[in-house]
């Protein structure tokens, strides 16, 4: 696991679109869960958020530096706390607009490593449909204003143009998990979908 390249704190080319809370939570099991935010960047979820579905939310990233934002921005917030590790115990992975920006090789290990760890359910979000170009002319007719703020990147000295991977790429066949293409929980739902990997049989 230690091979994950490394995200830039401002990790999306095109920023990462608002989270629909509700979807979120609609496929969370009905139980009290911990949730693994892999790839947290600055944090998605709102400064006071909790529900009676999640237990705790543990925020982790490659990227050391975020650690003081994501402590500074949720100091107030006893649901939701830092994690250095992938070892602790959750439940629910959520990994949001981020398998873009790991190779398909990294991603593969990834899905292997929960897995093993058996979690009920994966939520992958806010993956891109088309490579960055694309997405960029998409942009251009649909949302000028991301496109305009999505050109600071082209300036950042770490800056990389993410991995594309088509839906087949994204497909890992797993005896113990279903998985299925979903319309994007986040708010941009033209141009990017959801992934749900869900365990076959979840613990009651």
């Amino acid at each position: 696991m230690q091979n994950i390249k490394n995200k830039s704190v401002q990790k999306s080319f095109f920023e990462i679109s608002a989270l629909n809370y509700f979807e979120f939570l609609s496929y969370l099991p009905n139980k009290k869960n911990i949730v693994l935010d892999f790839g947290c960047g600055n944090g998605v979820f709102q400064k006071k958020f909790s529900s009676k579905k999640i237990k705790s939310i543990k925020m982790y990233d490659k990227n050391k530096k975020l650690e003081s934002q994501i402590k500074k921005k949720y100091k107030n917030n006893s649901y939701i706390k830092w994690t250095q590790s992938l070892s602790v115990n959750y439940n629910v992975v959520f990994i949001n607009s981020t398998i873009q920006y790991l190779t398909l090789k990294n991603y593969k290990s990834l899905m292997s490593y929960f897995f093993k760890k058996k979690v009920d359910i994966i939520i992958i979000s806010d993956i891109p449909k088309y490579p960055y170009y694309i997405e960029a002319l998409f942009c251009i007719f649909v949302n000028l204003k991301r496109i305009l703020i999505a050109l600071k990147y082209l300036f950042q000295k770490n800056y990389n143009f993410y991995y594309y991977k088509n839906m087949n790429d994204l497909k890992i066949k797993n005896s113990n998990y279903n998985f299925e293409f979903c319309k994007n929980i986040n708010k941009d739902k033209l141009l990017r979908y959801t992934l749900i990997f869900r365990k076959s049989v979840l613990k009651k």
